[in-house]
């Protein structure tokens, strides 16, 4: 077979930190290690942005890593570490998926980024997981031979973010040896926390070991080498040797130490050399034990001489030893507790070699030996990798090995590279028959291989995806979408490609168009511009709009020009994104059985296919006899039926069919789909049935679909028989198939996400909704071309009968994939919790199918499920639990509901697409609608949504099972259910918050209207207790108690129509309905209140130079009217007291004074009270004379006071025959006591004040006035 089989898949996250506060720096050169080091802060814009490609690599790029695994039980137990920066960083974080529900706080939500002085040395970075202490600890060596011990305890790996403050001199220890400045490291291992191996370039070891109460700044050195184990002279001095192997700068020795492992008894040392040999050390006496080729093979000295191999020194994994687990039983020998197995991989044809190694009891005391018993001797177990990879030039780097009881069922995980392809491959096998005789394995071991398909994020699946706009023509006028916007969507999805990434691709396209370094967006410093705008500015800075010979816009022109610089940008942030992807790692967790890749800057985990993922992946299976070629139990797992091979025959027909459709083709039918399939209602098979045709001739196929395209599809159909015979039941079969992916059977695991668990899951939901648009597109675009070009006699009769069923089948789950591929790839910032000082941290940003719905993962497992099986049950159940078929509205309204109360008002908008319309939306979304509307100010539009929801919202009583978003306070959710007059004062409210009071009448004045008609004061009830009360057989008790309780009603229903008209009246005040608002006052019945509310009223017409207004309004109301009289008489004596004539609070619009006086004495006398009137013009005149006394100078030509006079006699007047007085108050500040004024006594005073001015103006000065000016007579100015 030329490709295996696939049966695991990966799925790739970034390992990017969501926030600075998530990562802890801990620094460790020697001035700066003591020192305090806080929370990571934000990176500066000048730190990303100018990267080129070198430097891109050198800071975001890891060169080495892996994931390591503590002991079971332990959390957080996964941690991912790289080495980045020129080897001189070293990032560690967790990345547990699940942890027990019922456990204390285990998981880690930070990153440690640990800054060396020097370069850390090639496979100088390894861990342990200490006995005595839950913690972590990490060993690294560098290149000035300095060994440091990192130690990370439990309350440091479970903090939720970064301490402000931290002593790095806590968790960081440094050891010096002199010894490795006489011999150079080659590799270091950790047996424990207390012993480590480094392997030396001259074929010595090097072991370092501490005491359990020992830091990491005490070790003690022994030597091993050949001649003995102790800390000799002779183990100091380099032996010359012929031949040597290269390894970077050093010159290794054939017998370096290229693998290290110690026994699981402790008793022995294993080890591999470059000359390759297996060697046993003994950690009793410090001698070899057991010498032999790795492969076993024996022979002569002069022939060893002959066939010398010498392996390069760049090796991956070479020696693995495992024991079987616990209920495993001894095949042959009797000593089960020495008992384990070494694993060998030879670098000289990459052969395996199982070796199962005892220790008999027999053995002398003084003289320890060791049994090393090849398995397996008569097969050549190499795996055939040349052929699977189509490449005769491959190197294997990693193998893990899982062991099965017994040795069945064992499994090995290999990771094999040609260049820069790197592919991992498994394969399930056993040792021993059931029998307990050998199993014929090499068959096995060169058919029975399956691979694991790549990310679907790798830059080749990418070209793939739905939305890839590269393939475009961007001059093409029938798309529809620009390609800025297409590209943008593109670019910035979630997880797709990191702001690093695009950010240094930017920098290298604007050196290469010559543009400015930084983006000079008007208003904007170049860090405070969004990297969406950056990109756009510079693809667009040098396009040109030109012009047709018809001096018309060249829009089509300027199109393709924008398009070819986005496809030149992103062959730019392509090259970055592979170089994103080189493998670094592969790693293996034992006890849950997940597989992990670690790339240079992604990890991924290794999942199982789900059913249909398996068909899809697996289509060259069926390409001519290669189903045949496959084992037949790997076979039966991917295709299990019949059935499932002809579905798999019907995807990759499909598949075929649709690879050779214009990409712009397929754009256009793409969108109408999709936009069809929101709008358009299923269920009316003649509706359904003229929709597909109608997308036949819209888009053209007899034109699009020439011959070879055709007689292309009929040659991949005839596995199935041919296009006459895919049935409706074929094409539903794989509809329920993607279904079955998401079927939430099992028991409760008791398991919980880990925010890494997060990450993986909405991954995984990506990739299949991902996937499943792209087949149910495919398979729709086969249904519509059937339908419309094949003749009906070609058809099967299923096909023509069904054929509105079945495009409602598939349009009605592309409408829920586009709904939850919207959510996957529109985010949200969502504030992180206060860390232990109280202070904020920063925000993270997360999809909006994580923030919604990750807290509805619900994991259903099925016994003897590994962990690889549950991520891909787990996240497909997710994925799809909502049942959409059955709960549109509802999913669809929390939506809303939550982007409304997040104030996400764009993305509200947006998602508005999703909603059901006409006879199907719901009140509750017209009412959520209605909220979207009045937050973006579209209030004529609101009020209309929120009047066609009144009817279902009046009367929903359980208003809180449809508010799932929590949208509603607990006091709002009073209005709801509880008749139209109390949702309506809800509308009412919403609107006068927005201080839109136009509206906020309008529901105000419904609302009252409905109370009023007695639609919502409990009548039903009323009616009840009438009757109640009319049965004279009703116990006195009764009766009492229902007249309290009708008291009760017809109370509540008095202070709601006081609230109602509370608001009323201030809204109608606000828009200026005074005559409106007056008759809404008068009909409130507190006093006190409508008093309040008068006032109100007369103010605002004072301020708003509506004066006339005022004295307009019908004051029929006696009470009503002398409360009006009260509060103008005291906003004019506060006028009047002021000396201005008029307060502050008189500015009209115009900024003239309006003299309140002058607005009681026509509010007066327009109401036939002229002593009133009167009375303030009097109160006027005292003011008057008394400033023209106080100043001393009399302008005779001046009118005021002579007006005055005139106007208060002729007010007199009025009071009719014998009438004229009125009551005079002394002048505030001033001595005297109220007075009686008759019209006799103004006319004299009038008088008087014409003499004087009389002789003001014939030369004659008075030589003193009189003092006062208030008497009638009494005191005179003298000339």
């Amino acid at each position: 077979m030329s490709r295996a089989p696939v049966q695991h898949v990966e799925t790739c996250i970034s390992v990017s930190p969501a926030s600075p506060s998530l990562v802890l720096h801990i620094n460790t050169t020697p001035e700066t290690s003591l020192g305090l080091f806080g929370a990571g802060r934000k990176r500066g814009f000048e730190e990303i942005s100018g990267l080129d490609e070198e430097a891109y690599a050198r800071k975001y790029l890891a060169t080495e890593g892996s994931v390591f695994f503590r002991r079971k039980g332990r959390t957080p137990r996964s941690f991912l570490w790289r080495v980045l920066e020129d080897r001189k960083l070293l990032e560690i974080q967790c990345v547990d998926l699940v942890h027990d529900k019922k456990a204390a706080k285990s998981e880690s939500g930070l990153t440690f980024r640990v800054q060396l002085p020097a370069a850390i040395v090639r496979n100088g970075v390894v861990f342990a997981d200490p006995e005595d202490v839950d913690s972590l600890e990490a060993y690294v060596l560098t290149a000035s031979n300095e060994l440091y011990t990192i130690t990370l305890k439990r309350d440091l790996l479970t903090r939720e973010t970064a301490p402000s403050e931290f002593d790095a001199s806590t968790c960081v220890k440094k050891y010096s040896s002199n010894s490795l400045a006489f011999r150079h490291p080659y590799k270091l291992v950790a047996v424990s926390g207390l012993e480590l191996f480094i392997t030396l370039h001259d074929g010595g070891i090097l072991r370092l070991a501490r005491q359990p109460n020992e830091n990491g700044t005490h070790w003690r050195e022994t030597f091993y080498s050949e001649g003995n184990w102790g800390d000799t002279i002779r183990g100091l001095i380099t032996l010359k040797r012929h031949q040597t192997v290269r390894y970077g700068d050093l010159e290794l020795e054939p017998s370096a130490v290229a693998a290290l492992a110690e026994s699981p008894d402790g008793r022995h040392v294993w080890t591999v050399t470059l000359d390759h040999e297996l060697k046993a050390w003994s950690t009793t006496t410090g001698k070899p034990i057991a010498h032999i080729d790795m492969l076993n093979q024996r022979f002569d000295e002069e022939t060893k001489k002959l066939q010398k191999y010498v392996m390069s020194a760049e090796q991956g994994t070479l020696m693995q030893l495992v024991t079987l687990p616990t209920t495993s039983k001894r095949l042959t020998k009797s000593d089960q507790d020495l008992l384990y197995y070494i694993v060998l991989r030879s670098p000289k044809d990459n052969q395996f070699k199982f070796y199962e190694v005892s220790a008999p009891h027999s053995a002398g005391e003084e003289e320890e030996s060791i049994r090393l018993d090849p398995m397996q001797t008569a097969a050549t177990l190499i795996p055939p990798f040349a052929e699977l990879m189509d490449t005769t030039m491959w190197h294997l780097e990693e193998f893990h090995v899982i062991p099965g009881p017994l040795w069945r069922d064992s499994q090995i995980w290999i990771r094999a590279r040609n260049g820069k392809l790197c592919k991992t491959f498994t394969l399930t096998f056993s040792l021993w028959e059931k029998k307990g005789e050998a199993a014929d394995l090499e068959p096995v071991w060169q058919n029975e291989w399956t691979s694991v398909d790549a990310s679907m994020q790798t830059a080749e699946a990418l070209r793939n995806c739905t939305d890839f706009p590269g393939d475009l023509e961007g001059g093409n006028e029938n798309i529809s979408t620009l390609p800025t916007e297409k590209w943008v969507d593109f670019l910035f999805s979630p997880g797709r490609f990191s702001t690093a990434s695009i950010d240094t691709a930017l920098s290298i396209y604007r050196k290469g168009r010559g543009l400015q370094a930084k983006s000079r967006i008007k208003g904007l410093s170049a860090p405070e511009v969004p990297l969406k705008e950056r990109v756009t500015e510079a693809i667009g800075s040098k396009i040109v709009l030109k012009r047709h010979s018809t001096d018309q816009p060249d829009y089509e022109r300027y199109q393709s020009s924008i398009q070819t610089e986005w496809k030149t940008f992103y062959s730019l942030l392509r090259d970055l994104h592979t170089r994103r992807h080189e493998a670094v790692g592969l790693a293996l967790d034992t006890v849950d059985g997940l597989a992990w890749t670690v790339y240079a800057d992604f990890v991924a985990s290794i999942r199982a296919t789900s059913q249909f993922e398996a068909l899809v992946v697996n289509e060259h299976l069926l390409e001519g006899n290669g189903l045949q070629l496959v084992d037949e139990s790997i076979s039966t797992s991917i295709f299990p039926s019949n059935e499932a091979v002809h579905f798999a025959q019907v995807l990759s027909a499909t598949k075929e069919f649709c690879s050779r459709l214009s990409p712009e083709f397929k754009e256009q039918f793409n969108n109408d789909v999709l936009l069809g399939a929101l709008e358009d209602d299923t269920g009316d098979r003649q509706r359904s049935q003229k929709r597909v045709q109608d997308l036949y001739d819209t888009h053209d196929f007899s034109v699009e679909v020439m011959d070879d395209d055709f007689l292309a599809l009929e040659h991949a159909a005839q596995p199935f028989g041919g296009l006459g015979d895919l049935s409706e039941a074929g094409i539903l079969g794989v509809l329920e198939l993607m279904q079955e992916d998401a079927n939430n059977s099992g028991a409760d695991p008791g398991k919980a996400l880990s925010l890494y668990g997060n990450k993986m899951t909405i991954a995984i939901a990506r990739e299949t909704l991902e996937q499943h648009r792209s087949v149910l597109l495919s398979l729709l675009t086969l249904v519509v071309f059937m339908y419309g070009d094949l003749d009906q006699a070609d058809l099967h009769p299923e096909f023509l009968s069904e054929i509105g069923p079945l495009y409602d089948a598939i349009a009605t789950r592309l409408k829920h994939n586009v709904m939850l591929s919207w959510l996957a790839r529109n985010t949200i910032a969502v504030p992180q919790a206060e860390n232990t000082h109280g202070t904020k941290v920063d925000s993270i940003t997360v999809t909006l199918l994580e923030r919604l719905f990750i807290g509805d993962w619900d994991p259903k497992s099925k016994p003897k499920e590994t962990l690889s099986e549950q991520l891909t049950k787990w996240s497909k159940q997710w994925t799809y639990g909502a049942r959409l078929w059955d709960e549109w509205d509802g999913v669809t309204g929390h939506v809303l509901g939550f982007l409304i109360q997040q104030q996400s008002y764009e993305l509200a908008t947006d998602f508005q697409v999703f909603l059901s319309r006409g006879e199907e939306s719901s009140s509750w979304l017209q009412y959520l609608e209605g909220r979207l509307l009045l937050a973006t100010g579209e209030y004529a539009q609101a009020s209309l949504k929120f009047q066609a929801a009144a009817g279902g919202m009046a009367e929903a009583t359980k208003v809180a099972g449809s508010d799932t978003a929590h949208l509603l306070s607990a006091e709002e959710q009073n209005y709801f259910g509880d008749g139209h007059s109390r949702f309506y004062q809800h509308i009412s409210a919403l609107y006068e918050k927005l201080r839109i009071f136009s509206y906020t009448a309008d529901f105000a004045t419904l609302a009252l209207d409905h109370l009023e008609n007695g639609e919502d004061i409990g009548a039903r009830s009323l009616m009840e207790i009438d009757r109640r009360k009319a049965n004279p057989e009703s116990p006195a008790h009764q009766r009492v108690g229902g007249a309290l309780e009708e008291i009760d009603i017809l109370k509540e229903y008095e202070r709601r129509k006081e609230e109602i008209r509370g608001r009323l009246f201030t809204a109608q005040v606000e828009t200026g309905r005074f005559a409106e608002a007056l008759r809404t006052l008068s009909s409130i019945a507190e006093r006190a209140i409508r008093h309040a509310n008068l006032s109100t009223l007369i103010r605002t017409c004072i301020q708003k130079d509506a004066v006339p207004t005022l004295l307009a309004l019908p004051f029929a109301d006696t009470d009503v009217l002398q409360d009006a009289d009260a509060i103008l008489l005291s906003l004019a004596k506060k006028s009047l007291a002021s000396g201005t004539g008029g307060g502050s609070n008189s500015i009209s619009s115009t900024g003239a004074t309006t003299p309140h006086y002058q607005i009681l004495y026509a509010f007066r006398t327009q109401n036939s009270d002229f002593r009133g009137a009167a009375e303030i013009l009097y109160a006027h005149l005292q003011r008057l004379r008394d400033a023209h006394a106080k100043q001393g100078i009399l302008d005779p030509e001046e009118q005021t006071l002579v007006q005055a006079y005139v106007l208060l006699i002729n007010t007199l007047a009025c009071c009719g025959e014998g009438e004229g007085w009125l009551l005079a108050d002394p002048l505030e500040g001033t001595e005297g006591k109220r007075r009686l004024v008759t019209l006799a006594d103004v006319r004299a005073e009038y008088t008087a004040e014409l003499d004087r001015r009389s002789e003001v103006l014939q030369g004659r000065f008075p030589l003193f006035a009189g003092v006062g000016g208030a008497g009638l007579g009494e005191e005179m100015d003298v000339f």
